[in-house]
Parts: structure tokens; C-alpha cells; sequence
């Protein structure tokens, strides 16, 4: 767009009917417009490659947080797995006294309460 406007100032006889005060004011002011733009290129080429890299560290979080999501679903797998196992145990050897059999799900309540790391 810039072009089409310095073809129209340069080529279609504006700018040889103006005076020389007048010719320095288009001149300055189109070389003004040239660095401004250039700038704004610049600026947008550096956003651009600012996009990218944001795009990358996203999927490589994305990634990190499916890896994650994926392990915490293993891990309940096996916690469930182990309460069943203690639920069975529990029946097993505390059978005559059921007040202090825990099912599964109160094994795995119990866990998680008593974490210690």
C-alpha cells in the first residue's frame, strides 16, 4: 500500500508542481512512514516467533499433563487393587470380630489420610 502511495505522489505529477519546502515535508514524512512500518514489521515478526515458542512450551505442558494424568490414573488403579487386597486380608484374619473389618473403600479413605512423605 505504501508503493501505491509513493507511485501516486512520485509519478503522477503531485510532486513536481510542489515547491522545495514542500518536497522535503513528502520526503521526510515518507521516510518517516518507511521506518515506521519497518518497526512494525519487526515487532511483528518477533510476536511471531514469540507465538511459536509459546505454542511449543504449551504442548510440551499439554504433554507433561496428559503423562501426569495418565500415572495418577495408574496409581488409583493400584491403590484400589491394594484395598482389595487388605479388604480381603482384613476378612480373612479379623473375622471374628467385624467391627474392625474395613471394606475397600475404608481402606483407601484410611490411606489417603494417613499419608506420610
Amino acid at each position: 500500500m505504501l508503493a501505491d502511495i509513493e507511485k501516486f505522489i512520485y509519478n503522477d505529477k503531485i510532486y513536481s508542481k510542489c515547491n522545495a519546502a514542500d518536497k522535503e515535508m513528502i520526503d521526510t514524512f515518507l521516510h518517516g512512514v518507511r521506518q515506521q512500518l519497518e518497526t512494525f514489521k519487526d515487532a511483528y515478526r518477533q510476536a511471531q516467533e514469540e507465538i511459536a515458542l509459546l505454542k511449543r512450551e504449551n504442548k510440551a505442558l499439554s504433554d507433561d499433563n496428559e503423562m501426569k494424568c495418565e500415572l495418577n490414573e495408574e496409581l488409583n488403579k493400584a491403590l484400589d487393587k491394594t484395598c482389595e487386597e487388605l479388604e480381603t486380608f482384613d476378612m480373612t484374619f479379623n473375622n471374628a470380630d467385624f467391627d474392625e473389618v474395613k471394606n475397600k473403600e475404608q481402606w483407601k479413605e484410611w490411606s489417603l489420610h494417613n499419608e506420610k512423605i
